[in-house]
């Protein structure tokens, strides 16, 4: 089972990556103002952030009965 711990840096670093890819994306793919893209990607990190370290904890409560 993983700690808590480990479940938030995993989060964290898989989250960190989507976060750079998602900054790229939005410049370079939609072409989208910086701005806009720096606050779109940091509402979406940090939903994401949450989503991931719920799931995580949610299944190795389950895996750990």
């Amino acid at each position: 089972m993983q700690s808590r711990l480990l479940s938030f840096i995993e989060s964290i670093t898989n989250t960190s990556i989507g976060y750079a890819l998602s900054i790229l994306s939005y410049i370079y793919v939609f072409d989208i103002d910086t701005t806009t893209t720096l606050v779109m990607t940091a509402y979406f990190t940090l939903l994401s952030i949450v989503r991931q370290y719920l799931t995580r904890r949610f299944f190795n409560k389950k895996g750990g009965e």
